[in-house]
């Protein structure tokens, strides 16, 4: 129903906020290929099945598309300025710490940033990342390498049940 809505409409939505509703990783994922103008995107699953907030989703967020040998893959979103992220995952792996730190390092670079197969204007520099575990705690060493980014002037918090 809400893809229906977005193909038939011509509006640019920059924030969506998705709190405490039962969605899978793919349709989300699906739902963020509609929203190329998103700049603000806030997902909290906390105590739901499904829960959106998976490896897939970090991966599919990640700047450099993923290659296959059959598709090549655009970048989600590529406007997201911030992005806030909670999860009620215990196990690891459901959601893989490192891949959320490679995709958020993927999205720091300088505003003028343009790969050559970005024909629309290059994409945009991630500002702001909050990571909110509810059930878990956090490894201080895999989150180590956003410690620079947030030296270099992105917000970065991570939050997990020993914070």
């Amino acid at each position: 129903m809400v893809n229906g809505f977005i193909s038939r409409s011509s509006f640019q939505l920059t924030t969506l906020s998705i709190k405490f509703i039962p969605l899978l990783d793919s349709d989300l994922i699906d739902l963020l290929r509609r929203l190329p103008s998103l700049h603000h995107l806030t997902v909290d699953d906390s105590n739901t099945s499904p829960r959106p907030v998976t490896s897939l989703l970090v991966q599919s967020l990640h700047a450099i598309p993923h290659t296959s040998s059959v598709t090549v893959f655009s970048v989600l979103v590529k406007r997201l300025q911030t992005l806030s992220l909670t999860t009620s995952a215990e196990a690891q792996e459901a959601f893989n710490d490192r891949d959320f730190v490679d995709m958020v390092s993927s999205r720091w670079f300088l505003d003028g940033y343009r790969s050559a197969s970005d024909s629309n204007g290059g994409m945009a520099c991630l500002r702001s990342v909050v990571m909110r575990f509810t059930n878990r705690v956090v490894d201080e060493e895999v989150y180590r390498p956003l410690k620079y980014l947030e030296e270099e002037g992105m917000r970065v918090v991570v939050i997990g049940q020993n914070s």
